[in-house]
């Protein structure tokens, strides 16, 4: 069976969508919508999404939730991918996160992998840079991923737990504005390989029939300094005395 890069399931409309609003404090507002991904002798995943905020707030909450409505047991890959560009991506912006080992994806990452959470202006004609990351975790398992304009008083930080989302993937498009000047924050149950490698490395999950797996992202803005600098703070403290580990050269692919 032919893997589109993106899996047919993200090419897929909703068939149901709902809207709930809380009538009682905090008056949140959640968006649901379950897509189906079926075939005759193949998959038959169900993907239930949702975003939910409160009123006022400068925080939001991702949610989804993948079941297997197969009679035998079902591969499945979730990769999140958010976008972040100007203004808060700029020359002299941050990427932060409590770091156990950065490898590049490829050569032409590995070439930069002591600046791999800096980031330059853009420039026409760059080409993008990959870089895999296996992010340290508090007591709860859950790890926390920053990323700052050069004053640091603009920041935006997702949290989510290592349980859902075992790996994270860091994306950058340091392109001209036009051809897309952006980065990527991709926490996932995999890095972004194809097929033979997630196997080689044992990164392929499973669920067995009417079995389900939950994720939850909390995605936050930050404004001013203060602010940032205590989110910030959590990231040194996760870090504590270890030092990450960045790799030279990219995994094997054989």
């Amino acid at each position: 069976m032919e893997l589109t890069l993106h899996g047919r399931i993200a090419n897929l409309p909703a068939q149901e969508v709902l809207l709930i609003a809380e009538r009682d404090l905090p008056y949140r507002f959640t968006l649901r919508g379950i897509v189906h991904e079926r075939m005759v002798h193949g998959p038959k995943l169900e993907l239930t999404s949702e975003l939910s905020i409160k009123p006022g707030a400068r925080a939001l909450r991702l949610g989804g939730v993948v079941t297997n409505r197969r009679g035998q047991r079902q591969e499945f890959w979730m990769l999140y991918h958010t976008n972040f560009g100007p203004p808060l991506l700029e020359q002299g912006a941050r990427f932060l996160v409590p770091v156990e080992v950065v490898s590049p994806f490829n050569n032409h990452a590995a070439r930069q992998i002591k600046q791999y959470d800096q980031y330059p202006g853009p420039k026409p004609g760059s080409v993008e840079q990959v870089y895999n990351i296996q992010p340290l975790i508090d007591r709860s398992g859950r790890t926390l991923v920053i990323i700052r304009n050069k004053a640091a008083d603009s920041a935006a930080s997702l949290r989510f737990d290592t349980h859902e989302l075992l790996y994270l993937t860091l994306w950058k498009n340091m392109a001209a504005q036009e051809d897309g000047y952006v980065t990527g924050i991709k926490p996932g149950t995999n890095y972004p390989n194809n097929r033979r490698i997630k196997c080689k490395h044992s990164r392929v999950p499973n669920l067995s029939p009417g079995e389900s797996h939950y994720i939850t992202i909390d995605f936050a803005i930050h404004v001013g300094t203060a602010e940032i600098e205590q989110v910030a703070q959590e990231v040194t403290r996760i870090q504590s005395d270890r030092r990450p580990l960045l790799n030279e050269k990219p995994e094997k692919k054989e």
